[in-house]
């Protein structure tokens, strides 16, 4: 295993592993240089870009037999072949034409297929990188294809990256398309809804700005009951950045995954007892790049405090018997208009400080 990219230790960090298909053993440098160069890209763009610090990238190297991907002709929504027929032995079975589309490169033509691969990967992962928060695949073929779900695929054509960070936005963060992908396949989710009503859609609080509006998928049928949020989203276009409604969903996803506070000290599994002064308090963040996380210190519920690291206390500031500090952790970005934001993604550290005046003159 490669580390492609390290911001800190795997327990508060969102690990994304990459794997290889269809990389021979003497390819797999090329595998090492194409994961870096998706890494690079990933973190050029927002909200990556932001966030950078939130995010670890390693790289599997998985020998394959053969080189490139399976092309067994079999599409439905072209005139096949549209590129060569092509059978090749790879470690995790990558074919394009899979459920019947010329572009999805999966890990089996069809699910049954598939299970065979996909247990694979969840052995290969489990023997290298347990801890993984979301696994995608990097195919060695330059025909454009890829796939989202549990363990999204993209090829190396032209665009791979913007493939692939697409594919992401599925997997990672439960984006759905905002082209549409046909009846039956979308559902409510961050970045669709059947809603109209400009009071009550989800998206409400971006109306207006920033090409947020409510745009129905089609015309007609069932496409035109399902709305998206924006006409050139990355979601809908390839190279085309990521709305504002989806940047928000994501950011929040990764508030989920991930604690602002990576460390402090002193330890608060237990009151301090009787300290000796200055008593100082730090906290270490990961901070979104610009920083736009807010901290309230008070203690005794009065705020002696904002947005510092550290805080020293002396005798003086503390009354006799039981004390509390507290600070508060709120990430206030621009990308964030979430109504309870400030209330489902708070992180908060207490520390308890038993003060006698007469014990610290002994």
């Amino acid at each position: 295993m490669e580390t492609i990219k390290l911001a800190g230790e795997n327990n508060n960090r969102i690990n994304i592993v990459i794997l290889s298909d269809g990389y021979q053993e003497s390819e797999l440098d090329q595998f090492v240089t194409d994961a870096t160069n998706f890494s690079t890209e990933l973190f050029s763009q927002s909200p990556f870009l932001e966030y950078s610090d939130y995010f670890n990238v390693y790289a599997i190297k998985v020998p394959s037999n053969e080189s490139g991907a399976d092309h067994p002709a079999t599409a439905t929504d072209v005139t096949e072949p549209l590129t060569p027929i092509k059978t090749v032995d790879t470690y995790f079975n990558s074919t394009f034409d899979g459920f019947g589309f010329h572009r999805l490169l999966f890990y089996g033509i069809d699910w049954p297929s598939s299970n065979i691969a996909r247990s694979k990967i969840i052995s290969v992962l489990a023997d290298n990188f347990p801890a993984y928060d979301s696994a995608l695949i990097l195919v060695n073929s330059t025909v454009y294809g890829g796939s989202g779900g549990e363990f999204p695929m993209s090829s190396m054509a032209t665009n791979a990256n913007e493939i692939a960070i697409h594919e992401l936005g599925h997997s990672l963060f439960d984006l759905l398309d905002e082209y549409y992908p046909g009846d039956g396949r979308l559902r409510e989710d961050i970045n669709a809804t059947k809603e109209s009503d400009p009071s009550v859609i989800k998206w409400k609080n971006w109306l207006g700005d920033n090409g947020i509006g409510i745009y129905a998928y089609g015309t007609s049928g069932e496409a035109a009951t399902w709305n998206r949020p924006h006409q050139g989203c990355k979601m809908r276009y390839l190279g085309f950045p990521f709305c504002s409604v989806c940047k928000e969903g994501m950011v929040e996803k990764i508030h989920d995954l991930v604690s602002p506070v990576d460390d402090f000290t002193p330890d608060n599994s237990s009151n301090i007892e009787n300290p000796t002064f200055p008593l100082d308090f730090e906290l270490t963040l990961i901070k979104p790049n610009p920083n736009t996380l807010e901290s309230i210190w008070t203690l005794n519920g009065t705020t002696i405090g904002n947005n510092v690291d550290i805080i020293s206390l002396l005798a003086t500031d503390l009354m006799e018997g039981t004390n509390t500090l507290t600070s508060v952790i709120t990430d206030n970005s621009p990308m964030l208009r979430v109504d309870n934001h400030e209330t489902v993604h708070v992180t908060t550290v207490t520390w308890t400080i038993n003060y006698s005046a007469l014990s610290s003159m002994l």
